[in-house]
């Protein structure tokens, strides 16, 4: 592949873990760390370069000797966090050498090559590309405990990562917002810029709670045996 068409990828990983209870991103996903997984899931998309990885200062050594044992010998940098998601990604995204990123929660160990590939051409010539996936359930506005408005869930879309972002538009939105952003496309969907999504999966789940860990092992252990 042309050096031109590379991008780096930054791995979120600072987070308190607050809704799990602990790291969650030390947890055993079939034989090895989730933060491990996830890396040697986002090294195997051929687009990527190197990998940068976005940690809460306090864990930068723990992460460090955690991850000395990836299966990619891409090159890896880890990088400090900040206290906002929007603050991590920023440092993550001054690390990177491309012009457009791959940014994934570290979190999300079963992305596949394909996703990572599909939102990186998405991207190119535009502002941003973002994986998405259908809703099955019906979804309600409320206020208070009262439902005012049924809403068409043809129209909406959960946000997953990877999401690819052209660094500059990402990093000019950064300094012009003073708001908290918890979706890194969030940052850009201000700026008139183009974002295509790109088709997900139900199995690209994020490891917010024990019981995604669990999911998650399952559906490892599947994939494994086919």
């Amino acid at each position: 592949m042309a050096t031109k068409d590379l991008v780096d990828a930054v791995i979120v990983a600072a987070g308190q873990s607050v809704r799990y209870g602990s790291n969650k991103l030390l947890e055993d996903l079939c034989g090895r760390p989730v933060i491990v997984r996830t890396i040697d899931a986002i090294a195997k998309a051929p687009s990527v370069a190197q990998i940068i990885i976005v940690v809460a200062p306090d864990q930068l050594e723990q992460m460090k000797t955690t991850c000395i044992d990836t299966a990619s010998t891409k090159k890896k940098l880890f990088v400090s966090g900040g206290e906002r998601r929007q603050d991590s990604v920023q440092a993550g995204l001054k690390a990177t050498s491309t012009q457009y990123v791959v940014i994934h929660d570290g979190a999300r160990p079963l992305v596949e090559v394909k996703m990572i590939e599909d939102c990186v051409e998405a991207a190119k010539g535009n502002t941003a590309a973002v994986l998405t996936n259908t809703l099955n359930d019906s979804i309600k506005r409320i206020s208070g405990k009262d439902v005012i408005e049924n809403l068409n869930r043809e129209d909406l879309r959960a946000a997953q990562t990877p999401q690819v972002v052209r660094k500059t538009d990402w990093l000019s939105s950064a300094e012009a917002t003073k708001i908290d952003v918890s979706d890194d496309i969030t940052m850009l969907e201000k700026s008139n810029g183009i974002i295509h999504i790109v088709e997900g999966s139900s199995e690209n789940i994020k490891i917010t709670q024990p019981m995604d860990l669990i999911i998650a092992r399952t559906i490892w252990e599947q994939r494994a045996n086919n």
